[in-house]
């Protein structure tokens, strides 16, 4: 419901216009976490973990992953980038997104399997 209202106002003097830009915010929707390439993968390979989000202002993101899994985040902190996936990033993955109006969170479980 963002945009821009006009309004009119009339009387015995004339018209007047007025457009009014209205922005709409609301609380982050329940996120999306995808996993590139895929939730099972095999351990040295690498792995992302993204989530996405919609809000008004735009979500930022927090994470809570698996105890000891050394990641490193994108700068918005949207996506968790795993070089060398290790037995350590085995687990779930919550992503929270937060805005000024609420919270939204979502997982994913991971699993790393033996290299071949």
């Amino acid at each position: 419901m963002s945009g821009i209202y006009n309004c009119q106002a009339t009387n015995i003097k004339g018209d007047k216009w007025k457009a009014v830009d209205v922005t709409v915010q609301y609380a982050p929707s329940g996120p999306v976490v995808y996993v590139s390439p895929n939730a099972t993968i095999q351990a040295g390979n690498p792995l992302n973990v993204t989530c996405e989000s919609d809000g008004s202002p735009a979500p930022t993101y927090s994470w809570q992953i698996p105890e000891n899994a050394e990641v490193m985040y994108s700068r918005d902190r949207s996506s968790i980038i795993i070089l060398t996936a290790a037995f350590t990033h085995n687990g779930t993955y919550t992503c929270m997104a937060s805005n000024t109006h609420g919270v939204a969170q979502s997982q994913q479980e991971v699993t790393i399997k033996p290299g071949e």
